[in-house]
């Protein structure tokens, strides 16, 4: 007796099309023989690379931190989808990557054959002359895509479109058959992070992991607190920490034996030493003020500490921050909100030296700091800060005397656009009927978020629809990634709806 088929239907969002590209999240649906949903699967993967197509699937560095290498998850995906005959919508582009993670483990599957079913074909079958991407299929059929290029969003939609066409007379019922794969041991396992876990607000989990490392320390560990002092230092370069130093932080402490704590008497010392340099021209910015007060939570240390040094003027030394020189090497990597060839023209016109990530190199300078591209990964063996180019651009003002010419030209990037030339772009807008001095990018939106805040930003051109792709600045990443996880069509909501979120706010 033959047992009833049973299907996987798969999909991936990568970081590219190209050889050295990378899966960067898994969504998996199970179907019965009846081509109903058993169950579903789905993950985030580190790829352990730059991600320059962010602006696709809405998935950043940050996102990615703390997500599992593909050989951590192998062992479970490879379960999931032995015995079944694996779907997918334009089948080679995912079996391609299928193929080439599982021969990164040393793990050989059978070429592309009966054991994959391709929605595209089958839609090409039913619907000859019809466009064959998944969105437009769906939509010629009439199924809503919850998420677009959010993978189980995807692989969700595939299962459907595929129920139907099969409900449609294809024979690929029949044809089709069940992959089998002999037993293969596969790294240890590790958690799984499904998208949905980054909508979570995580502000209040600042600073918890240091309450684990009492248990977590290595037991015999050399307790090398300069070790980890240095790291730190590295790491508050740019007033920030990110998502990949605190892990980083985290590792070295565990490494090292120190305890909570040994880190927490660190910590101390190091935000005085912040206090110290805020005040040193006698008060403290409102900007000041915020940054220190974070970084007081990040680094879990009591919300009085804080507040005890900003009450009152404190004096001493602090060793932190940097300067740039004249012959500094600086690197950059990933895609920036200004291009690189300018910043690499703005470095070099000061004295600074363009290169490779080396042991002698002063700064990297990432799109995201939480970038795990090579440069970024050899960055961090050899203990050389990572900034953004933010923070970059304000070490660059300092060295050509506090010029503002540096801030005022990040500031103008996208530029600036000339309303009276595009009146059927922006047609709720004042500034095209010259009685108001509305005519840019920025000025838009001052002006849209003081008139029309409870319009759907769908409303702001007849250009755009609820499909259209949003392009992600990566300097704004965190409240792009509650944005997107929040409405899984973005442009539905408000600029009341965003006020809240950080770096997306009122005019972001």
């Amino acid at each position: 007796m033959v047992a009833p088929k049973r299907y996987a239907v798969v999909d991936f969002e990568t970081t590219g099309f190209g050889s050295t590209d990378r899966v960067i999240e898994i969504g998996v649906v199970l179907l019965d023989h009846n081509r109903e949903v058993e169950s579903t699967w789905e993950t985030l993967v580190q790829p352990q690379r730059d991600i320059p197509n962010l602006f696709v699937h809405h998935i950043t560095p940050t996102d990615v931190v703390d997500a599992p290498l593909f050989g951590e998850v192998a062992g479970e995906f490879f379960d999931l989808l032995n015995g079944r005959t694996v779907v997918a919508h334009n089948a080679p582009f995912e079996v391609r990557f299928l193929q080439r993670e599982f021969s990164n483990l040393g793990v050989a599957w059978p070429n592309y054959g009966a054991w994959v079913v391709d929605t595209k074909r089958l839609f090409q079958q039913t619907y000859p002359g019809e466009g064959t991407t998944l969105e437009h299929a769906l939509k010629v059929v009439g199924i809503t895509n919850a998420r677009p290029h959010s993978a189980l969003a995807d692989a969700l939609a595939t299962a459907e479109l595929f129920a139907w066409l099969v409900s449609q007379g294809n024979d690929v019922v029949i044809s089709s058959r069940a992959i089998t794969l002999p037993p293969h041991e596969f790294p240890a396992r590790g958690a799984l992070l499904p998208r949905t876990a980054l909508a979570e607000d995580l502000t209040h989990k600042r600073g918890e992991w240091l309450a684990r490392l009492a248990d977590t320390a290595a037991p015999e560990g050399s307790g090398d607190a300069e070790k980890y002092k240095k790291l730190l230092a590295a790491a508050l370069v740019d007033k920030e920490l990110s998502k990949s130093e605190i892990a980083q932080l985290q590792n070295q402490a565990q490494q090292e034996g120190l305890t909570s704590n040994d880190v927490m008497s660190i910590h101390e010392e190091f935000i005085r030493q912040l206090a110290v340099e805020a005040w040193m021209d006698g008060e403290v910015t409102e900007e000041e003020r915020a940054t220190l007060l974070l970084l007081n939570e990040q680094l879990g240390l009591p919300a009085d500490t804080a507040e005890a040094l900003l009450a009152a003027p404190q004096r001493g030394e602090s060793e932190l921050g940097i300067s740039l020189s004249a012959g500094d090497r600086v690197t950059f990597t990933g895609q920036f909100d200004l291009p690189r060839e300018e910043w690499e023209r703005r470095a070099m016109a000061v004295g600074l030296s363009i290169g490779g990530v080396t042991k002698k190199s002063v700064l990297l300078v990432a799109a995201n700091p939480d970038s795990m591209s090579g440069k970024a990964r050899k960055a961090r063996e050899y203990g050389v800060p990572i900034i953004g180019e933010t923070a970059f651009a304000r070490l660059l003002s300092n060295m050509s005397g506090g010029g503002q010419l540096v801030e005022q030209d990040l500031s103008a990037q996208p530029a600036e656009l000339d309303l009276t030339e595009t009146y059927g772009i922006f047609p709720w807008s004042t500034g095209v009927s010259g009685t108001s001095a509305h005519t840019g990018t920025k000025a838009l939106a001052v002006e849209w978020c003081a008139k029309h805040p409870r319009r759907k930003l769908l409303e702001l051109s007849p250009q755009l629809t609820p499909f259209s792709e949003i392009e992600v600045q990566s300097s704004y990443k965190s409240g792009y990634t509650q944005w997107f996880a929040r409405f899984p069509q973005p442009l539905e909501a408000t600029v009341e709806d965003l006020r809240d979120l950080p770096g997306v706010g009122e005019h972001k």
